[in-house]
């Protein structure tokens, strides 16, 4: 008897789990599960397949290798951009060295205050009457 016309309720089942809990009752194919739940597909396997499968995705090109570096390129070469460019790294190395001396002058403040405050207790302690 032929699998392709053999009655409906003795052909083999999917048996993938669905989004209910169950199991799949569609039969299944050759690989062992259904047209619905077949499985990812393997993908290309030879170079020619490979580079098919590129060129089929292939869209604009805009993001590509070559036309970031094109773009790269074409602003390194504007004085502009590279004027601006080296304005903004003067304004970011300034904004450090500002945070920087602020976080000096308050850790030396700090050290003033706990410098004058220990003086403060060291006087009380040598004002306090020995016994």
């Amino acid at each position: 008897m032929n699998p392709e016309t053999r009655p409906f309720s003795t052909l083999r089942r999917c048996g993938a789990k669905t989004r209910r809990g169950t199991a799949c009752q569609c039969p299944a194919m050759k690989n062992g599960r259904c047209r619905l739940h077949g499985g990812k597909s393997t993908g290309p396997r030879t170079p020619e397949g490979l580079e098919r499968s590129r060129r089929a995705r292939w869209k604009h090109g805009r993001y590509s290798r070559e036309a970031k570096e094109a773009a790269r390129e074409a602003r390194w070469s504007d004085p502009v951009y590279v004027e601006a460019r080296r304005q903004a790294d003067k304004r970011r190395i300034e904004r450090e060295m500002d945070r920087e001396q602020w976080r000096a002058r308050r850790r030396l403040k700090t050290a003033q205050r706990e410098f004058e405050e220990w003086l403060r207790q060291s006087r009380i302690a040598l004002r306090a009457p020995k016994d």
